[in-house]
């Protein structure tokens, strides 16, 4: 076969690739905006036009309305909107500060009124936000809340528990088998049972467990646009998953440049000692920083947005082990003395196989016991 066949099939593919990598991500991190325009009758109006306008990005999706007076913008970036419905012989309605969030479509409605189609009239706040999937259980939090309130940490994945029938699950322990992400139990189901996306792509551990790094966290909070947190009877698309559904978005440039830099230190000096600890509280130091930055790569049709964060953690923690005493391991008991296997007094300085322990210990009478009957325990093997 002639490279130049090789070279038309590799481009085939890789523009499959890359349509279908827009179809899934539209579907994923995109929202709806849809309604009814009447005339001031009452009348449904037939042929209107309807635009909508992203204000961040300035792109401009337009529809028309069918018999019914009905339109629909399918697949539309989430953000702030202006919502235009025009028609010959009417005055131009325009709803502005028209908000998509995620998993949530939003219903504008408008009323034509007769005149100049160059007069304009400007609605605010008229507008109804409904969920995709009506059944479901689920609550949303947006970035301003993601940007106000305070995380230990950074990890956007706290804010979980906001939202109703999900709580940490303190049993759970964070570690290699169960992952080090927060343990969240969303309708009283297990950790392990819950779906996290970010942007469509799924982000649980092997076991299906929170997400983390050995740290515990989810990095790189500047970068989530909002969230959603699914309780029940959410739709099928997301799947994967018995429990709860916390699907997530990334932000996104815009027309305009914007950005931030941080820097969180943390350490010891302020830190109380805990009942185990010394003399002096572990040593605990936290360096936590980063940056983002978006904006336009061309006006109106391509925008870029990157971000790091990085943790430096360095944490001493107090562990108390208990062990035989001397005395114990004399055979001197607080209740009696008591015989001590010769192979396990040795074992004190040299590490043994198992297989050589056999300890009996045995009971000696009482100063206070006339009887002089000596009781013993069975055998114990360790």
């Amino acid at each position: 076969m002639s490279s130049s066949k090789w070279f038309h099939r590799v481009l085939v593919v890789l523009a499959t690739a890359v349509g279908l990598s827009n179809v899934i991500d539209a579907q994923e991190r995109t929202s709806v905006i849809s309604g009814i325009v009447r005339d001031e009758s009452g009348g449904l109006a037939e042929g209107a036009t309807i635009r909508g306008h992203h204000v961040e990005t300035g792109v401009t999706r337009s529809a028309s309305t069918d018999p019914g007076g009905a339109y629909r913008l399918p697949i539309l970036e989430l953000g702030t909107y202006e919502v235009s419905a025009e028609k010959p012989d009417f005055k131009a309605s325009v709803h502005t500060g028209v908000v998509l969030n995620l998993d949530r479509k939003t219903i504008v409605d408008h009323t034509l009124r007769v005149g100049e189609i160059a007069e304009r009239v400007v609605v605010t706040g008229d507008t109804r936000a409904i969920e995709v999937t009506p059944s479901a259980i689920s609550g949303l939090v947006n970035s301003k809340t993601i940007e106000e309130l305070p995380l230990n940490g950074r990890d956007y994945i706290q804010l979980a528990t906001l939202q109703a029938g999900a709580q940490t699950a303190r049993a759970q322990a964070r570690n290699e088998n169960n992952g080090y992400g927060i343990q969240l139990s969303i309708s009283g189901l297990r950790p392990y049972q819950n779906g996290f996306r970010l942007d469509g792509v799924t982000l649980n551990t092997y076991n299906g467990s929170t997400p983390g790094s050995i740290n515990g966290v989810n990095l790189g909070v500047d970068a989530i646009r909002e969230f959603s947190v699914h309780s029940s009877n959410y739709s099928a698309q997301y799947g994967h998953a018995g429990g709860g559904i916390v699907n997530a978005v990334t932000r996104s440039g815009s027309n305009e440049f914007h950005g931030s830099t941080f820097y969180f230190h943390r350490n010891d000096n302020l830190d109380a000692r805990n009942f185990f600890d010394g003399a002096e509280p572990p040593e605990f130091r936290r360096n936590q920083f980063g940056g983002s930055l978006g904006g336009p790569l061309a006006h109106n049709s391509s925008f870029f947005f990157v971000n790091y964060e990085g943790l430096r953690n360095a944490r001493g923690n107090t562990t108390i082990n208990t062990t035989l005493s001397e005395q114990a391991r004399r055979g001197d008991l607080s209740t009696g003395r008591v015989a001590v296997d010769p192979t396990m007094a040795k074992a004190r300085f040299t590490l043994l196989p198992t297989a050589r322990f056999s300890v009996t210990p045995v009971c000696t009478p009482s100063p206070t016991t006339r009887s002089g009957v000596r009781t013993s325990s069975p055998p114990v093997s360790i």
